[in-house]
């Protein structure tokens, strides 16, 4: 996967949550804290759809099968549980997709 970040809609975010009446969360407060929490799902929803940015995690996050990080603000993030399989079918779906060209530092070092 590129080093470019995949963001996601409220919709596309919502989607990607197990089935169930509870989801789980995880969150970090404080450096060498990590506190994890039940949502109901409606809950769950409406902090997505509150959310600043919503976006596939990286390989720590989906290694916990918690692949979608919510941003409620610029510093408070948290990591929601995720169906893996529909994370994975979407994220290939938006690297299939993408027209992201090199970065410059690429694009000068390959005439060299």
């Amino acid at each position: 996967m590129s080093d470019e970040k995949i963001l996601l809609t409220a919709d596309e975010a919502i989607s990607l949550l197990p089935a169930g009446e509870y989801v789980h969360n995880y969150k970090n407060p404080a450096a060498g804290m990590f506190v994890g929490i039940d949502f109901e799902r409606e809950d769950a929803e409406k902090h997505i759809r509150e959310a600043v940015q919503r976006e596939i995690g990286g390989p720590g996050c989906k290694s916990m099968k918690h692949g979608l990080v919510v941003w409620k603000t610029d510093r408070d993030l948290s990591f929601f549980e995720t169906d893996m399989a529909k994370l994975e079918a979407m994220e290939a779906a938006r690297i299939a997709q993408s027209t992201l060209v090199p970065s410059q530092d690429q694009q000068m070092t390959k005439g060299r």
